[in-house]
């Protein structure tokens, strides 16, 4: 009779190290997909290594800055490097005071569109020209 008992214990003990080993397994492959897979970072050719800056943008180009989830934002950034909206044109800048904003991916507007970000809205406000000049 003790030795069903403890057969049946091990037997017990064997399916639940089994149970827990195959939803380890099963945790660390999403894990390991999510790493590996799904990354934040730009897409397009719009930044070129910089030796004191780190990197820095290229001038009239545009790209995507991309997430793990949800969808990629476009960016563009104008003749002198600077985040711009996408419809942004040079010619028609307002003529009334420039506000130069200098940042971090705050003031950058990371994860926005360059149009949500908080200088083109205080911009926008007072119409004025603003140059969003903050890196991430």
């Amino acid at each position: 009779m003790a030795r069903k008992r403890l057969v049946y214990t091990l037997f017990l003990i064997l399916i639940a190290v089994l149970a827990y080993f195959t939803v380890l397994l099963y945790r660390s492959d999403r894990l390991y997909d999510y790493v590996k897979n799904a990354s934040r970072g730009w897409e397009g050719n719009i930044h070129v290594p910089d030796r004191d800056l780190g990197y820095k943008a290229i001038p009239e180009s545009y790209g995507y800055h991309t997430f793990p989830n949800g969808e990629n934002i476009p960016m563009r950034y104008n003749e002198l490097g600077n985040r711009v909206p996408l419809d942004y044109n040079a010619d028609q800048k307002p003529t009334s005071p420039t506000i130069l904003f200098l940042g971090c991916s705050f003031t950058y507007g990371d994860a926005c569109k360059a149009e949500e970000t908080f200088p083109f809205l205080l911009g926008d406000s007072m119409n004025a020209n603003i140059i969003n000049a903050a890196k991430c």
